[in-house]
């Protein structure tokens, strides 16, 4: 028929004329309906893989598949491990081809990557696979149904699904446990939590759940142990995605495993030019821009000796890359935690208001956890990294909005979140269209719910530390009376480069003695000399009550290696040196208190 044909789209249309050249009697022809409108030609071929160069060419897209999902908005570690589990299944089953799906949408970085090497991957678009086409799933970097988009569909009709993270379970089952405790909506959000967690979507779940730096890191560790053999293609997008998640190996939860999977990777080919090119996040001008508005409306406070930056951005649509901006945030207000909120309105056009939250936290914040806290909003990720997307009510704030969700207790934040809402009145006054009234209301809603985010943080920073407490009692000292050449014994028995000199009877300072002095002064002839001609007198000190903070401060601005605290009296009652300081950040585990602690070569 002449009108179908002219109707037709391209793609009916060469179906159709191929129908027509068929010869009279060859057989009856099956035509699936959905076939005609797919994206693409569909071709019902071998189910076996075959390359052009270094091009995968997709098995025919009818057919059955294993599908390894990312989790949405995917970064690099979710698709690099996705790819990685792919290549994995591909030499473990024979029976029906792997491919990879993208549910919905890329951070910018991987986007700029795909752009140039999609092709090199077996990546598959979401419209082109069916339901019933789908046997075996992997899921890679989530354990979320809710980061699974459309895709989630499908964990029910498949034939089992395995679950590969590395984000930490236990963290999330405390948040749901907290979420109870808090007694709001509590047990509606424990069935939430429940039914979101992808162990409950299909009888036959097998979970992967490992505490190191990257998730791609587990299937590296299976590819290599069954000696399976990478392209230099693979072997570089691998390489990211563990060098992005462990932060190039100098993040806290970064593991040994991680850098010997980077090592491996690296035996295998993975360009080192491609990484340089591709592995450096760069900033688009709305990202700048972004940043610039964050800077400069970001409120910078300390709470129990930690600086916390916390700022609320508005914007029309929802924007990919905040998490770079969180991260700059971090590191040029030099605070200990960066709390960022993206308003925004939903897309396609959407009325609904939704605040994107996204935060950042720096080593030195031992106690605080991200996951934690942002987990009961459906959000999630490290403890030190994490973000959470939460409609704004339209009906006049949120629920428990003057609540901690870790605490169930008034925050503490209240009379700042009141003033929110007094900035946000006047916004309301001056508005003369409905869009302004909406969005200011939106704004207060915000300023409000990240009012609440910050005060569950706060509630997980421990009272400020006092000199009092890391500071070592148990302290050799030296009397006035002393020689040099005893001096020098006292020192050199015991290890030190220096020590307080304090009057025998009251324990009151004199000074401080330090080994170069006690050489010098040999070297002199002056051996027999008592140490009280010798003692610098002008030494800095501090109280037992300084807060650690400034304590630091003092010690590193000074170059100080050793410092007396002295009570009001002025009697010695402890030192503070450098291995003080690094104890109590936990930095290394060799540095716990033995019998002599005050022992450690300090200049």
């Amino acid at each position: 028929d002449e009108s179908l044909l002219r109707q037709a789209t391209p793609g009916m249309r060469a179906v159709l004329l191929l129908l027509l050249a068929l010869p009279a009697g060859h057989g009856s022809v099956v035509c699936r309906p959905h076939a005609l409108h797919s994206p693409r030609a569909r071709v019902c071929a071998s189910a076996k893989r075959t390359r052009a160069g270094d091009e995968v060419v997709l098995p025919g897209t009818c057919e059955p598949c294993n599908v390894v999902l990312t989790h949405t908005n995917a970064d690099f570690d979710s698709l690099a491990g996705s790819v990685a589990l792919a290549k994995l299944w591909n030499a473990e089953y024979d029976d029906v081809p792997t491919v990879v799906v993208m549910p919905r949408g890329a951070n910018p970085g991987l986007k700029r990557f795909l752009a140039y090497h999609k092709h090199l991957y077996p990546i598959r678009g979401f419209a082109t696979i069916r339901p019933t086409d789908v046997r075996r799933i992997g899921v890679v970097d989530t354990q979320s149904r809710d980061r699974l988009g459309r895709a989630a569909d499908w964990l029910p009709v498949a034939s089992s699904v395995t679950v590969f993270d590395h984000h930490n379970a236990a963290a999330a089952a405390e948040a749901a446990a907290a979420i109870v405790a808090s007694g709001v909506q509590a047990g509606q959000s424990a069935v939430d939590a429940e039914s979101n967690n992808i162990m409950s979507s299909n009888a036959n779940v097998e979970s992967v759940v490992e505490a190191v730096g990257s998730a791609t890191t587990l299937i590296i560790e299976r590819l290599r142990a069954r000696g399976v053999q990478l392209r230099d293609a693979e072997a570089t997008l691998f390489a990211l995605g563990i060098r992005t998640d462990t932060g190039c190996l100098t993040y806290e939860h970064t593991t040994v495993r991680d850098a010997k999977a980077l090592v491996w990777l690296m035996e295998q080919g993975a360009s080192q030019q491609a990484i340089a090119e591709f592995g450096a996040v760069r900033m688009s001008p709305l990202q700048r821009k972004m940043l610039t508005d964050a800077l400069a409306g970001a409120s910078v406070s300390q709470y129990n000796g930690l600086k916390f930056a916390t700022v609320v951005v508005n914007t029309d649509e929802f924007m990919t890359g905040m998490s770079h901006v969180a991260e700059e945030l971090l590191e040029l207000t030099a605070c200990d935690v960066a709390l960022l909120g993206v308003m925004h309105r939903g897309g396609g056009g959407g009325k609904a208001h939704y605040l994107s939250i996204i935060g950042r936290v720096a080593p030195r914040a031992v106690t605080v956890d991200l996951n934690v806290v942002l987990n009961p909003y459906g959000g999630g990720g490290h403890p030190k990294a994490a973000a959470a997307s939460v409609r704004l009510s339209e009906e006049g704030g949120l629920e428990g909005e003057d609540q901690n969700p870790a605490t169930g207790e008034r925050n503490e934040s209240g009379d700042s979140a009141m003033a929110v809402s007094n900035e946000a009145a006047d916004l309301l006054n001056a508005a003369v269209d409905l869009k302004e009234v909406e969005d200011a209301m939106a704004l207060t809603r915000a300023q409000l719910l990240l009012a609440t985010v910050t005060a569950a943080v706060q509630a997980q920073v421990p009272v400020e530390v006092l000199a009092e407490s890391i500071m070592t009692r148990s302290v050799i000292v030296l009397h006035p009376d002393q020689t040099v050449d005893e001096a020098k014994s006292v020192l050199i028995e015991n290890g030190l480069r220096g020590a307080p000199v304090v009057e025998a009877m009251t324990r009151k300072l004199v000074g401080l003695l330090k080994f170069s002095d006690v050489i010098k002064a040999t070297q002199g002839g002056r051996g027999g000399q008592k140490i009280k001609g010798v003692v610098r007198t002008n030494v800095p000190t501090v109280s037992p009550d300084m807060p650690f903070v400034e304590l630091e401060e003092f010690i590193m601005d000074r170059g100080i290696g050793r410092l007396p605290v002295l009570s009001e009296a002025g009697e010695l009652v402890g030192i503070i040196t450098r291995t003080d300081i690094l104890r109590h950040h936990n930095l290394y585990s060799s540095l716990d208190k033995s019998p002599e602690p005050d022992s450690e070569s300090d200049s």
